[in-house]
Parts: C-alpha cells; structure tokens; sequence
C-alpha cells in the first residue's frame, strides 16, 4: 500500500469550505485528496500515489454520507460517528482566573469606608 501519511505532525486540514479533518498526510497530496472528498473527478496527469489519495478522500465522502463518519459540531472536524464531543474550552485561561480571583480577594478583603452624608 501507498505511504502518503508521511507528515511528522498531525495538524489540521481543510477538505471544503465546511469540513475539516486532523491527519498527517504530506502535503503534496493534499491537492488529490480534497478533489476526492469534493467529488472531482482524478487527473490524468496523477501518479499512483496521488490517485490513491483521491480515492482515501472519496471514501472518506462516501462515509460521511453514508453515516460512518460525521461532521463534529464544535470545531467542524470529521471524526468517526460513535466519537463524543471534546470538552468544551473554558472561558479564560488559569492566568486570567488567578488575576481574576486576586483582584476580587483584594477588593473584598480591603478595608473600606462608607461616606458619611
């Protein structure tokens, strides 16, 4: 079988304007394997490896229509049907919870006067 998963890194890709998905295919092939998922048709000019990118997008469509594989709602990446929802991200990251709770600790706990009218 063709190695066009040759990436070191998994990162993701885009294959429509809707459709996401995390992989470490080279980038050379990245071409041949949208035109796939999108439904164009394979280029004559194509070597081997890059027609069977076309066909890993292809199939990839095919089971997304077909109800194996599904578009995640949260971030638009395509994930297998049976794989849950990540946890969502929290509002702020621990440095703004720290400041946060530091200045309100500050506020609460400094002495302060009521003004006399």
């Amino acid at each position: 079988m063709f190695d066009i998963f040759k990436g070191e890194k998994f990162r993701v890709i885009e294959l429509s304007d809707t459709v996401k998905i995390e992989t470490n295919i080279a980038d050379i092939y990245l071409p041949a394997l949208r035109a796939g998922f999108v439904g164009f048709p394979t280029n004559p000019r194509w070597g081997a490896i890059k027609f069977h990118a076309w066909k890993i997008g292809r199939q990839w469509r095919n089971d997304l229509n077909a109800g194996e594989l599904k578009v995640r709602a949260s971030d638009s990446i395509l994930v297998h049907r049976d794989e849950e929802e990540p946890p969502g991200k929290p509002e702020h990251s621990l440095e703004e919870t720290v400041e946060k709770f530091t200045f309100w600790n500050l506020k609460f706990n400094s002495p302060f006067s009521i003004p006399s009218t």
